[in-house]
């Protein structure tokens, strides 16, 4: 006997293109390489290993740590890539993470769907089904093969369950469900609200059908963290504590200062500001729609339903989650159900308008993924394919580029073992052949926590290039990489934080990788021979400070002290170029004791300020003096001090100072 839904043309159809769409991601991105992030560096490995365990929750033995509770809250997740890794017969490539990731977004489309018939009628339910299947938000997360794919679906689910519970099973069925989606991924508990919502409006018997999904989730909970269950789950807390206390910001104080005052980087976020900005650049069609659907609702005096729709959101701001894209992720689903209630609920009286805001979504989100999310993941694959179809041997590469293990050591490993890789200090090195060239710019999420966001500048050959802004002309191609995309900037919490709050966007050219034609470079070489300024700065090793262009920048001083002193002050040698009049401000720092960062030496790490146009114009420099008062007490061991100017950065006006000098004025 076929299922009556089977019979049903709408459901049919919105299989078909569901599938077509699940199909054509997995062919377009089955090669697609692995690039050092979570689910290389603590998923895979801990799914691989997982059949060796005897115990789920044993895969969490060898990654905790103090501040470090990775796989806490996924353990569901690491069991589905393990699964799949089993039924691939495959645990090092991507591969089964991507097949996971389109799996769970291909149901999901088909809960999208039935769920909302369910609450709405096939007409609005359909509707709601276009905006989410053509939405490239949830198609980023497979290829960020992100566990928040997984989480979505067991949310759908349990929804589904619920809404069309029959007895006690489908119940019970639905917390487990909804376990499997908590344990999966860590921004599930922003649906709980959803599901008891839907607990309340499924045909009464609230306490009755609330008790049951409790035991079945109680049965997932048991499963994840047993034998240990009180210590895996006090851990769990402890790492949503983390996340709240201890954000990127956190861990990058000692150059985020030069942005940010020192007293907000502990905590530092967006608010509402970065919200609604993120919310319109991920969904300039949907958000319209949602807020015109709040109104109409407000004005009937609905306010309860608005505030469902809108409880990820307030949910993540009451606890101050982490800004960045999928931590909102679940703000989606209430945005849908809210238009999806007002849709249902007022006359279809406006079948163009419609028909022409669809059209939109469609095709916006379309160029949006063609032309933007979907190259910059892809740009190891694409370059790869372009070395390996135009028969490219001899391949020259810096050998001390910052991105080389983002780009370079992942190309594919078929690409890799077919071309013949030569590191080099400067592009003239490279007698002919092709330079591969990874992003100027280390300004990306390739880098996020840990960068100081400058370019690279260590070849003077290329830095004149740079500024002559001639790098096309001797390119052969040319990729877009993740520090080409505001979209995938936002997935992490530094850079969703500068583009959107600081204004601080993409670098161009600089942010993409190059193909370049060395014999071309070859002819050319006098065109691009370093000036007297670039050698004087080299051998004297001057680096700037507030400059635009953010090159030879001056990324601190690190010392040690071998017995405890009070620091009055230290002493640099600068000049000014131009006529900056602006202040400079030095910030001591130290070494955390929990572990490897610098974090602010004590309340008074910051001197007082130096006026800009009080130092010499004469390259020779002269003798600059930051005081501290109080003192700074410095303890035995590791030091390090920056210098940042307070006012905006000028390729004109900035100042000079030679890096390697610095004296201290003690008691």
């Amino acid at each position: 006997m076929i299922p009556l839904f089977l019979k049903e043309k709408t459901f049919l159809t919105v299989g078909f293109f569901s599938l077509m769409i699940a199909w054509g991601l997995g062919i377009a991105c089955w090669d697609m390489n692995i690039w050092p992030t979570d689910a290389e560096a603590y998923y895979m490995p801990a799914a691989k290993e997982l059949p060796q365990l005897k115990y789920l929750s044993q895969i969490h033995q060898s990654l905790d740590e103090d501040r470090i509770k990775w796989l806490h809250g996924k353990e569901m997740h690491v069991l589905a890539i393990a699964i799949f890794q089993r039924l691939m017969g495959d645990t090092e490539t991507l591969r089964p993470l991507l097949v996971l990731g389109i799996v769970c977004i291909f149901f999901s489309s088909l809960l999208i769907f039935v769920v909302g018939r369910r609450l709405w009628g096939e007409r609005t339910a359909a509707l709601v089904w276009v905006l989410f299947a053509t939405s490239f938000w949830p198609y980023l997360y497979i290829l960020f093969t992100k566990h928040q794919t997984q989480g979505l679906l067991f949310f759908l689910l349990a929804l589904f369950l619920i809404l069309n519970c029959r007895g006690t099973i489908y119940c019970a069925l639905a917390g487990v469900a909804m376990g499997v989606s908590i344990f999966s991924s860590t921004v599930s508990m922003l649906y709980v609200p959803f599901v008891l919502a839907a607990l309340v409006y499924a045909d009464g018997k609230f306490l009755k059908k609330a008790s049951l999904a409790a035991a079945g989730f109680s049965m997932v909970l048991i499963y994840a963290n047993y034998p240990n269950i009180m210590a895996n789950l006090s851990s769990y807390w402890k790492y949503v504590q983390i996340s709240g206390q201890h954000n990127h910001f956190f861990y990058n104080q000692k150059v985020l200062v030069q942005w940010l005052p020192s007293f907000f980087l502990k905590d530092a976020r967006g608010g509402w500001v970065w919200i609604c900005k993120y919310f319109w650049l991920m969904m300039p069609v949907i958000v319209p729609l949602y807020i015109a659907s709040a109104a109409y609702f407000l004005k009937k005096n609905k306010v309860l339903l608005v505030l469902l729709s809108l409880s990820p959101v307030l949910l993540a701001e009451i606890k101050g989650v982490a800004q960045y894209g999928a931590n909102y992720f679940p703000a989606l689903f209430g945005m849908l159900m809210l238009i999806g209630y007002v849709a249902s609920s007022i006359k279809w009286r406006w079948k163009f308008t419609v028909a022409i805001l669809l059209a939109v979504h469609v095709v916006y989100n379309g160029y949006v993924f063609a032309a933007d999310i979907y190259p910059c993941r892809m740009a190891t694959t694409l370059i790869s394919r372009y070395i390996e179809q135009h028969g490219l041997q001899d391949i020259f590469t810096f050998r001390s580029h910052p991105l080389r293990p983002n780009i370079i050591d992942h190309l594919n490993p078929r690409t890799l073992s077919k071309i013949k890789l030569y590191p080099v200090d400067s592009l003239v090195q490279a007698p002919a052949g092709h330079i591969l060239l990874p992003p100027v710019s280390t300004d990306s999420i390739y880098r996020a926590s840990n960068g100081n966001y400058n370019d690279f500048d260590e070849d003077l050959v290329l830095n004149q290039m740079v500024r002559q802004g001639k790098l096309r002309d001797y390119a052969v191609a040319s990729f877009p990489t993740f520090g080409s995309s505001i979209f995938w900037s936002q997935e992490e919490e530094i850079f969703a934080f500068r583009t959107l709050v600081l204004g601080q966007g993409q670098r161009g050219d600089l942010s993409r990788a190059w193909i370049l034609d060395a014999a071309k470079i070859q002819q050319d070489r006098q065109k691009f021979l370093p000036t007297e300024e670039d050698l004087f700065l080299f051998r004297n090793h001057v680096q700037n400070i507030g400059t635009s262009m953010r090159q030879l920048m001056y990324t601190g001083y690190q010392g040690a002290v071998g017995q405890p002193t009070t620091l009055k002050g230290v002493v640099v040698r600068m000049f000014k170029m131009g006529e900056p009049w602006d202040q400079l401000t030095a910030f001591v720092y130290r070494v955390d004791e929990e572990q490897p960062m610098w974090v602010p030496y004590a309340k008074n790490f910051i001197s007082q300020p130096v006026s800009g146009n009080t130092l010499s114009s004469s390259p020779a420099g002269g003798d600059v003096v930051f005081k501290f008062d109080p003192p700074l007490e410095i303890q035995k061991g590791l030091f390090s001090v920056v210098i940042y100017r307070e006012g905006k950065p000028s390729d004109t006006d900035f100042y000079r100072i030679y890096a390697d000098a610095l004296g201290r004025v003690e008691e």
